[in-house]
């Protein structure tokens, strides 16, 4: 009897370990279905978001891109304004330096004629009527060889308007003596050096180059001229000038004369002292340091630079 309760005990304890070992197993199963699902969700949230991310900075992107290329067009639409700009006011002031190079002809034209014909009388209207700036006077004046009107502007002219327009360059640097020993008849050059004081005129002033009144006239071969200026004496009784004066180059008065053979320039010079020996400095002209003898062209200025 013990034997049957016992077998039945152990049937219902091994039934009730098959069932909830059944139950166990099942609820583990469960619980790893779940836990497969949590992952998979997650994996799928996790790339939703990665996916989502991606899209974002596409979309930045591609904002950046379009901003990019909105600012390029904007930096060259206000470029290209700016050039049409430019060019526009470069068209203007062409055309205004035009307009004033063309007034500017048209009363210096005037001016030529008056001091070609020595007409007195204009002379003084335009002066008296300011119709034309009188810093052109001296210069046309001496430049178109009218010693009248010379003449009539140191006489009538007063002595500080003298001073400072016979010594008021234009925007090479030349003066109205450089301008009258290079194109001035020498009874011109010599009035003026007559009233060197008067006008306060230096015979040694150097226009932009370097070059002095003497460099003109020895490049133009102007011997007449040449011999009025080494003819002026200071005080001690040495030449006035500057014989061997350089220019930026290093050019004298010798140089050119040489350079564009003028005989009779020469043998002035070297009679005043001029220095046959001297070197050009300059390197943008000459390769080298040349002599006047080196620049000769004409056959007697180099026997006479020889000897």
């Amino acid at each position: 009897m013990c034997c049957k309760y016992q077998k039945t005990i152990y049937a219902i304890a091994g039934a009730t370990t098959v069932f909830f070992g059944t139950a166990i197993g099942g609820m583990h199963a469960v619980s790893e279905r779940k836990k497969q699902q949590a992952e998979e969700l997650y994996q799928k949230q996790c790339e939703e978001k990665e996916r989502l991310e991606m899209e974002k900075k596409k979309q930045e992107l591609e904002a950046r891109k379009e901003l990019e290329k909105y600012a390029l067009e904007q930096r060259n639409a206000l470029r290209r304004l700016q050039e049409n700009l430019q060019r526009g006011q470069e068209r203007l002031l062409q055309q205004q330096r035009e307009n004033q190079e063309h007034e500017q002809k048209k009363k210096t034209s005037k001016l030529i004629t008056i001091c070609d014909k020595e007409d007195i009388k204009a002379l003084r209207q335009l002066q008296q009527g300011k119709q034309m700036n009188n810093r052109k006077l001296p210069h046309n004046a001496c430049k178109y060889a009218s010693k009248k009107a010379v003449e009539y502007i140191v006489g009538n002219w007063r002595k500080i308007d003298r001073i400072e327009q016979f010594n008021t360059p234009d925007w090479d640097s030349i003066t109205p003596f450089h301008l009258a020993c290079k194109y001035a008849s020498v009874d011109t050059v010599k009035y003026l050096l007559s009233k060197k004081f008067e006008c306060g005129i230096d015979v040694n002033a150097t226009n932009n180059k370097g070059e002095n009144a003497l460099h003109y006239a020895c490049q133009k071969g102007r011997v007449d001229v040449v011999k009025c200026l080494l003819a002026e004496k200071d005080n001690l009784g040495g030449s006035i000038l500057k014989v061997d004066q350089k220019t930026q180059y290093g050019l004298t008065p010798l140089h050119l004369a040489c350079k564009e053979g003028h005989l009779e320039v020469v043998k002035e010079l070297l009679r005043a002292g001029a220095d046959k020996n001297k070197k050009t400095t300059s390197k943008k002209m000459f390769k080298k340091a040349k002599t006047p003898l080196e620049l000769a062209k004409k056959r007697a200025i180099k026997d006479l630079l020889s000897r």
